[in-house]
């Protein structure tokens, strides 16, 4: 990945592994991803005077693009890498994110199914250690 996206490679691969929780989110979570992205939008929102003017407009913008909802799609995937790669201050080459990951995808998914559990184990694991003010 590395040889496509340079530094930007672990961004491209964050929004990889986006892309596999969106697709696969009913193997994670009861809900489906539209109402818990629905259910989140609802519990923010109360609060967004508290959020930064710009946070605030990256939020409408996601809500109204309902931007979570397109990782499911490698279409919608290679949207966001595109629009990531026109903000970016460096040649990036995120628009060709769709193609790699297309290219590579069973690998990419095999990868994401082995790390996703682990990071919910340590995500556990630090919610407890928090709670218990470790």
């Amino acid at each position: 990945m590395w040889h496509v996206f340079g530094r930007y490679s672990s961004v491209v691969a964050d929004v990889f592994l986006d892309h596999f929780l969106a697709r696969d989110w009913d193997t994670y979570h009861p809900q489906s991803l539209e109402v818990y992205v629905d259910s989140v939008e609802l519990m923010l929102r109360p609060r967004l005077a508290e959020f930064p003017e710009r946070s605030r407009r990256f939020f409408d913008y996601m809500i109204q693009n309902r931007v979570l909802l397109s990782y499911a799609s490698i279409i919608g995937t290679g949207k966001v890498l595109t629009q990531m790669a026109q903000r970016a201050r460096f040649e990036s080459h995120m628009e060709h994110g769709a193609a790699e990951l297309s290219r590579c995808y069973e690998a990419y998914r095999q990868d994401f199914r082995s790390f996703f559990p682990e990071l919910c184990t340590f995500a556990q694991t630090r919610q407890v250690e928090i709670t218990q003010g470790k």
